[in-house]
């Protein structure tokens, strides 16, 4: 059995998302959301070739502007699930993501230490 290192911790979420490439546009469930990537629901005909996808992720349903934009990369993907890997968002888009983040995990001093390692991660 292989053990699996996660270097940031994921907290299981409930939400509505959309999921868009070019003219597709698609609502489904986020599973699991951490500030290096998430795991949603595989939509229903969801093409396997799409690996560059952007991930929106509505904050307010009384303003539609108030929305995380993640653009990301597919990483792995089953019958049931697409892992997905942050790329690259705007500053606005990650400052929401991590309050989003500290209001669910808890505990701050753990989330400035995976900020941290994130950084570090995306310098390699």
């Amino acid at each position: 059995m292989s053990e699996e290192k996660r270097h940031f911790t994921r907290i299981q979420f409930s939400y509505q998302v959309e999921l868009a490439v070019n003219d597709l546009c698609v609502t489904t469930q986020l599973i699991d959301l951490s500030l290096h990537g998430a795991l949603v629901a595989k939509p229903l005909n969801w093409p396997d070739q799409i690996t560059a996808i952007q991930l929106r992720i509505p904050l307010d349903d009384k303003n539609p502007d108030d929305v995380i934009r993640i653009e990301t990369q597919r990483r792995h993907y089953n019958d049931d699930s697409l892992g997905l890997e942050f790329i690259r968002m705007d500053l606005d888009s990650a400052t929401f993501l991590r309050r989003l983040l500290e209001l669910n995990l808890g505990d701050e001093q753990l989330l400035q230490r995976q900020f941290k390692e994130l950084i570090q991660y995306n310098a390699q």
